[in-house]
């Protein structure tokens, strides 16, 4: 599914507007409600925004994925300081 979030959540500092979600302006409703009928109305948008979403997830944030960035830190860590 495709993500449409604030741009003051957080996440957009992962995500990118118009690729992998449609960001919308804070405490806005008629940006969300724009946003929701974007994708509404455009079924293509909609595939990609979504399947970008997912690929970013699963090469990003999966536990096999994220493993090795933490079996790295904690193996840089382990170094005399």
């Amino acid at each position: 599914l495709p993500l449409v979030i604030s741009e003051d959540a957080g996440v957009s500092e992962v995500l990118q507007d118009g690729k992998d979600a449609l960001f919308t302006r804070p405490h806005d409703q008629e940006s969300v409600e724009s946003a929701l009928a974007r994708l509404a109305e455009n079924p293509v948008l909609r595939r990609e925004i979504g399947e970008a979403g997912q690929r970013l997830f699963s090469e990003r944030f999966q536990w096999s994925s994220v493993i090795h960035d933490y079996l790295r830190l904690f193996e840089d860590s382990e170094q005399p300081l």
